[in-house]
């Protein structure tokens, strides 16, 4: 069974559209031997990409019709509708006034959300991630009562690292990079394919008009 990794939420998602790193692309008749190369080779990697058939690619294709609203729809992360017995709520916690909830290493917690606009969102997450064994936060996100795509099944939640100390020098006057120790804040996040990079942007998807479901 996979295990997961405790973390704190406070507005566990904010379902939003904003293109931070939206790309314009430009067709080109003419096209030298090079760029017919690099061409080929994405070709290629989106057939790999897209092999499974229950990725992101395919989801994309399926939903690439719909509208994506230009709104944003707050979701409080301790009005939740059902949680395993690990998960607690916390009060003013880490300097942030407020309820939090905590995740155990297991377990689940699902919200009810309401959708008036149906379409394509991005989802942000503000979180703290609780100092663990150093290994990466992994997560699974359930839309309606299913994996959305296959992507959705190890959402990577970055953790926070600075230097432990000064960088020091060895005897042939090379740098020493000090070791990394975590440094936890409230920070905010979008789900994105922070695991293979496969896609540049956040990850888009699908709410129906009323209500919805995220587990």
């Amino acid at each position: 069974m996979k295990r997961f990794l405790q973390i704190l939420l406070v507005v566990v998602f904010l379902l939003v559209l904003i293109f931070p790193w939206s790309t314009n692309l430009q067709l080109q008749a003419e096209v030298s031997d090079s760029s017919q190369s690099e061409d080929l080779a994405e070709r290629l990697e989106a057939l790999v990409i897209g092999s499974r058939g229950d990725d992101y690619y395919a989801y994309q294709a399926q939903y690439a019709g719909y509208p994506k609203p230009a709104r944003e729809i707050k979701i409080d992360a301790a009005n939740f509708a059902r949680a395993s017995r690990d998960v607690e709520i916390l009060e003013n916690f880490a300097g942030r006034p407020g309820r939090a909830v905590k995740t155990g290493e297991e377990g689940f917690i699902e919200w009810k959300v309401h959708v008036d606009t149906p379409g394509l969102y991005q989802i942000k997450i503000e979180y703290y991630p609780v100092e663990g064994r150093g290994a990466s936060i992994e997560r699974e996100l359930w839309l309606n009562g299913k994996l959305p795509f296959f992507e959705a099944s190890q959402l990577i939640i970055k953790r926070i690292w600075t230097d432990g100390g000064p960088v020091r020098r060895d005897n042939r006057d090379n740098d020493i990079r000090p070791r990394q120790v975590e440094s936890p804040f409230w920070r905010e996040l979008y789900l994105a394919d922070y695991n293979m990079g496969y896609y540049p942007e956040p990850f888009h998807f699908y709410f129906h008009a009323g209500e919805n479901t995220i587990r």
